[in-house]
């Protein structure tokens, strides 16, 4: 993939490895989550989208905190150095990052005779105001989150195509505050 460093074009070619067309490719993906120290998780049921992929992996953890990334995206080598710090408040349930993209040519981006497009809207002016009222919203990806407050409000969403949202709204009517750390820590592909 031109442009994109080799851990992106490394980790977006899991998509074709995950299609199912054959064992051999399935045994490839296995593969690659044991070279890059990762435990590879399938389950029985396909309901729910990524929704129910989610939960599945939440009731298999055991750490008090989730990062959770789109397969298309790459986490900065300081994520965590980042995230991690804005849980010394135990009543905040999830630090949101931007999603932002390397080829900026893509329709993400695209918006003729505006300064800002879709995307760069949401995540510059909406998310970080936000911030300010402790109720950032989660996007699904780029995000840390805490394993207490996602399994209090029963998981993620999977009533919604929006689970991400569905669940901030849930986890602020259970009190929960979120966070938003406007800074780039994470680019994929669009």
């Amino acid at each position: 993939m031109p442009g994109a460093p080799p851990g992106v074009a490394r980790r977006a070619r899991m998509p074709a490895l995950l299609r199912p067309v054959g064992r051999p490719r399935w045994g490839m993906a296995v593969a690659l989550a044991a070279a890059l120290g990762a435990r590879y998780v399938t389950r029985p049921v396909h309901d729910s989208a990524k929704a129910g992929n989610l939960n599945h992996a939440l009731a298999m953890v055991t750490t008090d905190l989730v990062a959770v990334f789109d397969a298309d995206h790459v986490p900065e080598p300081d994520f965590l150095t980042r995230t991690l710090p804005y849980f010394a408040d135990q009543q905040l349930a999830l630090v949101q990052t931007p999603q932002d993209f390397y080829n900026t040519s893509s329709f993400e981006h695209y918006r003729p005779g505006s300064p800002l497009h879709e995307e760069s809207l949401f995540y510059r002016v909406v998310q970080a105001g936000k911030h300010n009222a402790g109720a950032a919203f989660w996007c699904g990806t780029n995000a840390v989150l805490r394993v207490s407050a996602l399994r209090g409000v029963g998981g993620v969403a999977t009533e919604t195509l929006t689970e991400d949202f569905h669940t901030t709204l849930r986890l602020h009517r259970a009190g929960w505050r979120t966070a938003y750390h406007n800074q780039v820590l994470a680019s994929g592909l669009a």
